[in-house]
């Protein structure tokens, strides 16, 4: 009995797939270190920049927390083939983003607030100390995903699985 081996062109392909997926959450962690510039540069920052951050949460973060809420978790979950320590991993996981989503409606009325109203040009410590607890938060949740998540998404998932991941996540995008 032979046993087919994918070709270096299969694994390229499903490389790229996930390295693509992968960048996402480098992305997402690329806002963590916007939001941290923006805390350690208090309060010289004005609407300009806090807008600039708005849209890169409603942009980047709300789309990418969703995505993999709403299509990556229950993918790694159909597939897990019931291990109960991934299963737990995963449900974890789950709440864990329903956690982050209402984060972000946090966020984003936090940096509404210092785009709005002055009160945080006279406390500024107030407004850098409610970002650090977003990123901080957001940065850990991030940094566990690119350790543990993508190695195993990886290993259950196809190429064609992480091509459909892309496609989904541009989509939400697109809609956002």
């Amino acid at each position: 009995m032979s046993v087919t081996k994918p070709s270096a062109g299969s694994a390229a392909v499903k490389d790229r797939h996930f390295g693509d997926c992968i960048d996402q959450t480098r992305r997402a962690l690329h806002i963590c270190d916007l939001l941290e510039a923006l805390a350690d540069d208090l309060p010289k920052r004005r609407a300009p920049h806090w807008r600039e951050a708005r849209l890169q949460c409603r942009s980047v973060l709300l789309p990418y927390f969703r995505w993999m809420q709403d299509l990556i978790l229950p993918e790694l979950e159909r597939k897990s083939d019931q291990n109960v320590d991934r299963t737990d991993v995963l449900a974890r996981l789950a709440t864990d983003y329903r956690d982050q989503l209402h984060s972000l409606t946090d966020l984003e009325d936090l940096i509404a607030d210092a785009i709005l109203c002055e009160k945080f040009a006279e406390e500024p410590e107030a407004l850098g100390y409610a970002l650090r607890g977003h990123f901080d938060s957001l940065r850990r949740d991030l940094s566990w995903q690119l350790a543990v998540l993508w190695p195993l998404a990886t290993r259950l998932c196809t190429d064609a699985d992480a091509a459909r991941f892309l496609e989904a996540l541009h989509s939400k995008r697109a809609s956002s």
